[in-house]
């Protein structure tokens, strides 16, 4: 695997780590699926009901964690050397959309600029 892909990828897990209970209960109520972005990934990606994940068919953030690290994990495997990096990235942030949520609350980014946090797990990327 391309040593940016995993840097990028630990760098996600570490921010999806973090999530506690009162960030789970945030993310269930804020979470939806962007329908256009998943459509946009579905024509690359034809498995992509494997990786999809609702948090809001979880009771606690301990499964709901450990499930989206397999699925991410999952995803990194099937299609971390077949995607261009900037694609992966993109794709990555489509479907697992619900650390977004997480982001928005304990990070000081400028949403303003649509790019902000795939800039930001880029970022994370650069640095490890």
């Amino acid at each position: 695997m391309d040593s940016f892909v995993q840097k990028y990828t630990n760098g996600f897990k570490s921010i999806l780590n973090k999530v506690e209970k009162t960030d789970f209960a945030t993310i269930k109520s804020e979470f939806q699926y962007n329908q256009a972005n998943l459509e946009w990934v579905e024509s690359k990606v034809s498995d992509l009901n494997n990786y999809l994940l609702d948090p809001n068919q979880f009771s606690d953030v301990v499964s709901f964690k450990k499930i989206a690290n397999e699925k991410l994990d999952l995803f990194v495997k099937n299609h971390g050397n077949k995607l261009p990096f900037f694609l992966f990235t993109s794709f990555v942030l489509a479907i697992f959309s619900f650390v977004s949520v997480y982001v928005r609350h304990h990070y000081d980014l400028d949403f303003n600029d649509p790019d902000a946090i795939i800039s930001f797990f880029r970022e994370l990327a650069f640095h490890e």
